[in-house]
């Protein structure tokens, strides 16, 4: 039901519905230990410092906390069905029903006890600075708390359903949230303020994970598809006049790739939630170096808008079109050319998808000359009716 790596990564502990935690010798692929619990372990954690490892079972029977040194239990906590230790180690959260506890891991002194109002605690996590725990519940509330003061800070309803996980983004400045109405939502987390809304339509996201450089988040979904998405940028950090137009990202979504075809060359690399694209040689036909992203689905009929930023090291044209990902490869409503110049500016085209296919793309074709382009701020959002 869930597995963790050890701080150094050279052991794996797995949770399962045989009420016991495993450890395993990552190199070698061999059993260490065995823990046994009350209950199926849906949620197992390392302390940061690797010597402690602490078990939370599916409905909430008494959790564990084993020493592994010596691999004895050190703690039995009354109930837990979710857990987390602080990034310095000093406290552990342990959550069941409504209610969090904090407990000293080193002395093993209840120091807290945080209650939302009556809906299950189903998110926990230490923003990684230690100072603020932001919690989700079966009411789809998010809730920080001032983890020194014991104080709840700020609180929102993020969700039409449950808030099934949270996460903090490595620099302590977004929090990502899932909700059972199959979106992620990110916030910034001062502020508990919604700065993007990315839909898995026709499942429900199960788990999520920042990068270690915060810029892409990993979703996991009951359809068994894993996705990536860009996170919108933080901050502008593009060199840009301040009074650049920003596209505000409705929902952002999957990665780039780039692809060459004939005797096209060129290198895609990522600044931040910037691509940028080099181009080093031409053969004639401009498709032979696109940037494109792949989108599942698109509803038959239904006009979407694309908005974006771009620019070139100078003036230049560049075509974006929408096409299905198979032989015969047709467009399927959006084709248009684009002039750029050696300044940003803000792009937006509405088009209707026409003859989809379960597969499509929408593409940057940047193979009419060589040079360098940028594109930053790409959104493809359903037009408002």
């Amino acid at each position: 039901m869930c597995v963790t790596f050890a701080p150094d990564g050279q052991t794996l502990a797995s949770g399962s519905m045989d009420k016991t935690v495993r450890l395993w010798d990552v190199a070698r692929k061999e059993q260490l230990a065995e823990f046994q619990h009350e209950g199926y372990v849906a949620c197992a954690e390392f302390s940061p410092d690797g010597k402690l490892l602490a078990a939370a079972t599916l409905f909430g029977e008494r959790g564990r906390v084993w020493d592994l040194s010596t691999r004895r239990k050190v703690k039995q906590l009354s109930s837990a069905s979710r857990i987390q230790f602080t990034p310095d180690g000093k406290l552990l959260a342990a959550s069941s029903g409504n209610t969090v506890w904090l407990w000293d891991t080193g002395t093993w002194r209840n120091v807290a006890v945080l209650r939302t109002q009556t809906a299950e605690v189903l998110g926990l996590a230490f923003a990684p600075d230690g100072r603020t725990l932001a919690v989700g519940d079966a009411a789809g509330t998010i809730r920080l708390w001032d983890v020194a003061q014991k104080e709840q800070v700020a609180s929102r309803r993020g969700h039409a359903s449950e808030v099934s996980a949270v996460a903090f983004a490595p620099d302590g400045r977004r929090l990502a949230t899932i909700g059972g109405d199959s979106t992620v939502k990110l916030w910034d987390a001062a502020l508990l303020r919604e700065v993007a809304s990315l839909t898995c339509r026709d499942t429900l996201i199960k788990c999520l994970a920042f990068a270690p450089d915060g810029n892409t988040l990993a979703t996991g979904g009951s359809d068994g598809t894993v996705r990536l998405w860009q996170a919108p940028a933080w901050s502008a950090g593009l060199r840009e006049p301040a009074d650049a137009p920003i596209v505000a990202p409705v929902e952002t979504t999957g990665l780039f790739s780039l692809q060459l075809f004939g005797a096209a060359g060129a290198t895609r690399t990522a600044e931040g939630n910037v691509q940028r694209v080099d181009v080093t040689a031409v053969d004639g036909t401009d498709w032979h170096a696109h940037l494109y992203q792949t989108f599942f689905e698109l509803p038959e009929g239904t006009t979407y808008k694309v908005r974006f930023r771009a620019r070139a090291d100078a003036p230049r044209n560049l075509r974006l079109n929408a096409q299905i990902v198979e032989p015969d490869w047709h467009l399927i409503g959006l084709n248009e050319r684009v002039p750029l110049s050696d300044h940003w500016r803000a792009y937006e085209f509405e088009f209707q998808a026409k003859n989809v296919a379960k597969l499509n793309s929408i593409a940057f074709n940047v193979g009419e000359r060589r040079g360098t382009v940028w594109i930053t701020d790409f959104t493809l959002t359903k037009a408002a009716k």
